[in-house]
This record gives C-alpha cells, sequence and structure tokens, in this order.
C-alpha cells in the first residue's frame, strides 16, 4: 500500500518528516522507522508550484498494519500533522480453495472481492514458479462484487501448486488474494479388458482416485482369479496400486 499527503513548501531541502501508525493494543501514535523490510520512507517531491509530496510504502501487510497512519512535517522549525490515512483490508472469497482436474484438461481458478475503488490491473501469480498471467478485468459497479477468473488450459503436472490474484485499485493500494491450490492429476494407462468380461470405470468416493472393474458377461461364467476384479488408479503417480492386472472370467 503507499500513503501519500500533500502540502505547500517552497524549497524540499527545508522539508524532513516522520511517519506514524496508530497502535492498536494503546491507541497511541508510534512512529514508523524510515527503512524496514516492511517499510519504506520515499523522498519528498515538490513541484514547480510548491505543492509537495511525502510518500510511505508499505511493502507487506501484517495484521497489525491495518490501521491508522499520519505524516508528521518539520518545515522551517514548525510542525505539522497530515490528515489521518486508514489501511483497510479488502476480503476476497475463492470459488474454490482447492482446484483439481487431470493432466491436459483446464483448470478454472477465480475470486469474488467488494470495492469501493475500480480495479486497474489484475494477475494470477503461480507462487512457486513466480510466473504471472494478466487477468482480464469484467465490468466494475462499487456496489456490486467483482468475480475475476483465469482458464489454465491443457495443464500439466508443473502447473501444480499455490495460485494468487493480485490486484492494483485506481487508489493505488493492491490487493494478495488468498491462496489457491491447483492439483494435476494423472490418469492410468487404460488395462486391457480381460477376455468374456465387461469393464466398469468407477470413482472412489472421498477420494481422488479411481477403479477399473470387471464383472464376467455370462451368468454362467466365473473368475479366474477371485482377488483380480479390481485395480485402482493412484492419481498422483499415474500408476495402479498393484502389479496384478484384471481377471479373465472363463
Amino acid at each position: 500500500a503507499l500513503l501519500k499527503v500533500y502540502f505547500t513548501a517552497m524549497n524540499s531541502a527545508d522539508i524532513s518528516q516522520m511517519w506514524q501508525r496508530r497502535d492498536s493494543t494503546d491507541n497511541e501514535w508510534k512512529s514508523i522507522p524510515m527503512q524496514t523490510s516492511s517499510y519504506r520512507v520515499l523522498s519528498t517531491q515538490t513541484n514547480r508550484n510548491g505543492v509537495a509530496s511525502l510518500s510511505l510504502l508499505v511493502q507487506s501487510l501484517d495484521k497489525a498494519d491495518v490501521a491508522d497512519y499520519r505524516a508528521v512535517i518539520f518545515l522551517s522549525n514548525l510542525r505539522q500533522t497530515s490528515d489521518i490515512i486508514t489501511i483497510k483490508v479488502r476480503n476476497s472469497t475463492a470459488d474454490h480453495k482447492v482446484v483439481s482436474v487431470f493432466e491436459r484438461s483446464t483448470a478454472d481458478i477465480g475470486i469474488t472481492f467488494l470495492s469501493e475503488a475500480k480495479p486497474l490491473y489484475a494477475a494470477l501469480i503461480h507462487k512457486e514458479s513466480m510466473k504471472e498471467r494478466i487477468v482480464a478485468l469484467p465490468e466494475y459497479s462499487p456496489s456490486e462484487t467483482t468475480h475475476l477468473s483465469y482458464q489454465l488450459e491443457n495443464v500439466m503436472s508443473s502447473d501444480s501448486g499455490h495460485y494468487t490474484f493480485r490486484v492494483f485499485f485506481d487508489d493505488g493500494r493492491s490487493m494478495t488474494a488468498e491462496d489457491i491450490l491447483l492439483k494435476v492429476k494423472m490418469n492410468c494407462r487404460p488395462p486391457f479388458i480381460p477376455v468374456n468380461t465387461v469393464m466398469i470405470k468407477e470413482d472412489i468416493a472421498g477420494s481422488e482416485n479411481y477403479c477399473y472393474t470387471v464383472l464376467c458377461d455370462r451368468v454362467d461364467s466365473v473368475y479366474l482369479f477371485e482377488d483380480q476384479t479390481r485395480i485402482v488408479c493412484d492419481t498422483e503417480t499415474g500408476q495402479y496400486t498393484t502389479k496384478n492386472g484384471l481377471t479373465p472370467c472363463t
């Protein structure tokens, strides 16, 4: 989040500044260090009309950083305090926190959020590779929720991992959405259909795996191997969980 205040000053050389954050525990104003991993105070800018600006870049937002801020300006031995700037969190909701699809299929990843500011730019980021994909922005209405979505086509195992949406708004703020986990499953090679059987493919309830089961195609037939009527495909590896194939009927 970028915080900025403006004031009148003819010479930026006479300006010094200090940023403060209101502490949520005691409601007192506490000074912010000039340069840390979380905060960065930018240099003062003054235009030809004598309008100066001070900026504070909040580089990473923790819970304590969602608070009130103000700039304290020292100008020609005079102290001025800016208006209060409040950082608010824009909450987003994932369509699905876990998206599970098979290789070479399409994965739909999306979020919904409500914002008083208009989105200007959005990207979907794969956190493991840091690959960034630009997301098309829908029509915006401040009174309605905004839905962002992206289709990953022909996904492979390398596309698995955590994804997040990063959105930038016209008020200078940005939002990083909650992580969405993409699981890319692998198919097993279809087995040969044993003689005198009918083969059925079924999903396994409560599991990402599936199985093949054989039935004898005649009522007077029997299984050659009673313990080989079913094989399970492990979709994480794309391999069957047993080495034995399916039994024929005789």
